[in-house]
């Protein structure tokens, strides 16, 4: 591992912000912490930087301490590149200027190494005397990029370098950030509030709860099997319904389907947990176990709300595509199946609780 995080823990006051973080950051790869806003995940990224100092636990580049309760090596010795929110670059300085700024004076290499990173960043040379205000925003951030990479650091941070851009911008600059650390063989770690970008970013995904590290992972495994029904929640969205389970067998308002991850301890009353793309609608069913409540057309597809089950009929909402749909409307009847399975938990839980089960003309939706 090139980067270690060990048993980490800083409080601001009487506030605890981080709870004995342990996380392990290979060499040469990508990973992703995101968590809502409060839960630390800031915090963790200014501690590794060296803008603060745990109370406990420690820090290590490779063999090398970083970080401990009694002792701290200056963020500029650390050879760590950051990547800020909004850049940071500075406005006074050319694209070279900047990129340069961390780099030995007086080498010959110190243009060559300029150039080869705005390379690498897929930057226009011809944007190398321009000033950081004549710059689009998404190229203001490769330039944030480039001058973290550089001088050539063991690893480089980026705190929600994406978040102030708008969405298309946002895609075309992470796929561009994504490809310069690829090339580079840069080990890279990023924060991030949103989901999709922490899912796609690379190799690894950390997700922060309450300043806790509450589950870590391959992104495409922590989003199949979640550790809890609240982070399958927040990982996108989810259809929490209630069910009893039986021989690797979950029993719930859609009928029986397989149980791929159990998660609840053994349990015989618990919560199964899908996603919403798992949901497979058929009109011409032999058995039709929901009804559709309202249909909502969003361009090429529709959003249909149904009424699964009999007794205590749950709403489920899925989106479809238009053609698709027909002449289904309110009132409909239609089978509803999942495909691949659903994970386990125990229950009652908080995301139980918001997912009620409802009947009449005000139905609530379940999932997060």
């Amino acid at each position: 591992m090139i980067l270690s995080v060990a048993g980490v823990s800083k409080s601001f006051g009487r506030s605890l912000v981080l709870d004995d973080i342990s996380l392990d950051v290979p060499q040469g790869s990508r990973t992703a912490i995101v968590g809502a806003s409060g839960s630390g995940k800031s915090t963790l990224l200014r501690l590794v930087a060296g803008f603060e100092r745990p109370d406990r636990g420690r820090i290590l580049l490779g063999d090398r301490a970083l970080a401990t309760p009694s002792s701290s090596v200056p963020a500029h010795r650390r050879g760590i590149g950051y990547v800020a929110q909004d850049g940071a670059l500075f406005p006074h300085l050319t694209v070279a200027a900047n990129i340069a700024f961390g780099l030995p004076r007086g080498t010959g290499a110190r243009a060559a190494r300029v150039r080869e990173v705005m390379q690498l960043a897929t930057l226009d040379p011809a944007l190398a005397d321009r000033f950081p205000h004549e710059l689009s925003g998404g190229q203001q951030q490769r330039v944030a990029l480039a001058r973290a990479l550089a001088p050539r650091p063991g690893v480089i941070l980026l705190d929600e370098p994406f978040s102030a851009l708008d969405t298309g911008l946002r895609d075309q600059t992470r796929r561009a950030v994504i490809d310069a650390l690829e090339r580079s063989g840069t080990t890279a770690v990023l924060v991030t509030h949103d989901q999709d970008e922490a899912l796609s970013f690379g190799h690894g995904i950390g997700v922060m709860v309450d300043g806790r590290l509450a589950q870590a992972g391959e992104p495409a495994a922590v989003f199949d099997a979640p550790a809890t029904a609240e982070i399958a929640g927040f990982l996108g969205a989810a259809v929490l319904l209630p069910a009893r389970a039986s021989e690797g067998v979950a029993q719930c308002v859609l009928g029986r389907v397989r149980i791929r991850h159990d998660r609840s301890g053994g349990a015989a009353a618990g919560v199964a947990m899908l996603r919403p793309a798992q949901l497979r609608l058929d009109a011409d069913a032999a058995e039709r176990n929901a009804v559709v409540h309202a249909v909502r057309s969003v361009g090429a597809v529709a959003e249909v709300s149904l009424l699964a089950g009999s007794d205590e009929p749950a709403v489920v909402e899925l989106t479809v595509p238009l053609h698709e749909l027909g002449s289904l409307g309110p009132g409909s009847r239609v089978g509803l199946r999942i495909d691949g399975g659903v994970v386990l938990y125990p229950g009652p839980t908080a995301a139980v609780a918001r997912a009620e089960t409802v009947s009449g003309d005000a139905p609530q939706p379940v999932g997060a």
